[in-house]
């Protein structure tokens, strides 16, 4: 669309331009040496991979001495972005990565060494650019009245979206906030203290595992006793006690009109196991795609057969020998089950492999024939060339590290940059010894991975502000809100959460004493909370 307009009603000429070139066209286009990081080399043939066609529209003259009579000289070129973006993720971007593997459409003006001719030109070419985003924009707009019909997300991001507009049908306040699994963890160390649990003589379960064993009943759809039998069994001494925390634990978020992350998928379910609710909410959808379906669980499968009760167009995506979350629940028999569960579907196999070599597919489907429950498939590759996987075993984790570390530097006496080689974990914390080793012997690394952002304690404490404006009997928010200030202990919070709650109010905060040491940061928070409530209203 671009290219056409540029060639067809701007009258620039077309050209198709190398994308290997010598460094003197980087420098002398001035994408050198600013540029030089950000850009692919080849240093056995001292050639580069340009990240724009700037570089060879500008340098196609390149030696030449230009008739300045025939100047302006207007070129158009599609130009690939081969381009690092070294060091920039982190720095500017929030976390998000840069990509550059997309094809655009570059334009350039040779004109006469002239600043305000090049400063009209430079106009006329960014009013191009404009017209091009406003023709994009209105092809989008038309696109817009059909994509915006489509629901795209999780099984929670969805049944979050549903339960907002058939909260009443469910027993619930459309306004519920919902906990993450930090949230739930502290509420169910709030609950489990309020019954004293934890001063039992022997050692009561932490509150991660009590929650654990919670989600594993919803989501697996599992009586308590089973789930402690199969997966928690050094908790099965504790099982009355942990009835008694998981009704309290219910009871309370029903009374703060707070939601966890499997109340989301049960109360999906609940609304769907309602035949007349079904058809509506079914009805919402003339398909339902899901991907990776071999690791959803029992209470979500069980969501599909509702949705799809009436009406069969349902598509799933996966792979049973890839089922890798059974200690989230995950239940591979979903995939497994499909065509009994849902009669009549076709079953599509996708055996060719566009990634791995041939050698890596023959270990893959060597392992695969062993399972005992399957799909059979044979995967294969075009790619027939490549080398055998190596199976080590090493005495220690020090015995690893020194193997990797030496592999490494093979690898590197060979030619391979350390940018090129990888070591992949199943965990971050497990590359501990590793990075130890690496230090030692002076091989610089980078480490990917970590905290997911909204699970920065600056990012909840901001979202907890929030989440007491739209619902003041969020317990756990009011909590991290108010420990915020100093003078504020336990005590100190849960009595002012109890006034707001009775309030239903955030600005009733005004109406509470607090310690002499926090009234200072306490006046700032109701000044706060009226700001942010004016704001809403």
């Amino acid at each position: 669309m671009a290219f056409e307009m540029m060639t067809r009603e701007k009258g620039f000429t077309a050209l198709s331009v190398p994308v290997l070139v010598r460094e003197v066209a980087m420098v002398g286009t001035g994408f050198f040496p600013a540029g030089r990081e950000q850009t692919y080399h080849m240093p056995a043939d001292e050639l580069f991979l340009t990240g724009t066609a700037e570089v060879g529209l500008t340098a196609y003259h390149m030696d030449e001495i230009l008739d300045e009579s025939a100047l302006p000289l207007r070129y158009t070129a599609i130009s690939t972005c081969f381009r690092r973006e070294a060091g920039t993720y982190g720095k500017d971007t929030a976390g998000l990565y840069r990509v550059h593997q997309f094809d655009k459409c570059e334009q350039v003006v040779i004109c006469r060494n002239d600043v305000e001719e090049s400063k009209r030109w430079h106009k006329e070419m960014l009013s191009y650019a404009e017209e091009m985003l406003k023709r994009a924009a209105a092809v989008c707009a038309r696109g817009a009245q059909v994509t915006g019909r489509v629901w795209g997300g999780t099984f929670h991001a969805t049944a979050n979206r549903l339960l907002r507009i058939y909260a009443r049908a469910a027993g619930l306040s459309p306004d519920f906030t919902v906990m993450d699994e930090a949230d739930a963890e502290d509420l169910m160390s709030v609950v489990r203290h309020e019954l004293g649990l934890g001063k039992q003589d022997k050692r009561f379960p932490r509150k991660n595992t009590c929650l654990a064993v919670y989600s594993r009943c919803v989501n697996g759809s599992e009586p308590l006793e089973d789930v402690l039998r199969k997966h928690f069994p050094w908790c099965l001494e504790w099982q009355e006690e942990l009835k008694r925390l998981f009704k309290r634990y219910v009871t309370r978020k029903q009374e703060r009109g707070v939601l966890d992350y499997d109340d989301l998928l049960f109360y999906w379910l609940q609304l769907v196991s309602d035949d007349a609710l079904a058809r509506e909410i079914g009805g919402r959808f003339d398909h339902v795609l899901v991907d990776e379906y071999q690791d959803t669980n029992t209470i979500q499968a069980g969501i599909l057969r509702g949705m799809r009760k009436f009406n069969a167009n349902l598509m799933v995506v996966g792979d049973d020998a890839q089922s890798i979350y059974s200690f989230r629940a995950a239940n591979v028999r979903n995939i497994l089950d499909f065509p009994r569960q849902f009669p009549g579907a076709t079953i599509v196999t996708l055996e060719q492999n566009y990634r791995s070599v041939q050698p890596i597919l023959d270990t893959t489907n060597r392992l695969i024939s062993q399972a005992r429950h399957r799909y059979t498939k044979d995967l294969w590759s075009a790619r027939k060339e490549g080398e055998r996987p190596r199976l080590v075993t090493c005495q220690d984790e020090g015995e690893q590290d020194a193997y990797i570390v030496a592999r490494v530097l093979e690898h590197y006496e060979q030619g391979v940059p350390l940018r090129r080689q990888a070591v992949l974990f199943r965990a971050g914390h497990l590359s501990d010894s590793l990075e130890i080793e690496l230090t030692r012997r002076n091989i610089p690394y980078h480490k990917y991975g970590g905290l997911r952002f909204l699970e920065a304690a600056h990012v909840k404490d901001l979202v907890s502000f929030l989440r007491v404006v739209e619902n003041p009997q969020d317990e756990m928010a009011w909590f991290r809100v108010l420990q915020m200030i100093d003078g504020v202990g336990p005590a100190t919070a849960s009595a002012a959460i109890g006034q707001v709650s009775r309030a239903h109010d955030p600005r009733a905060l005004r109406d509470y004493t607090p310690p002499p040491a926090a009234r200072t940061g306490w006046r700032q928070l109701v000044r706060l909370m009226e700001d942010l409530v004016a704001a809403g209203e």
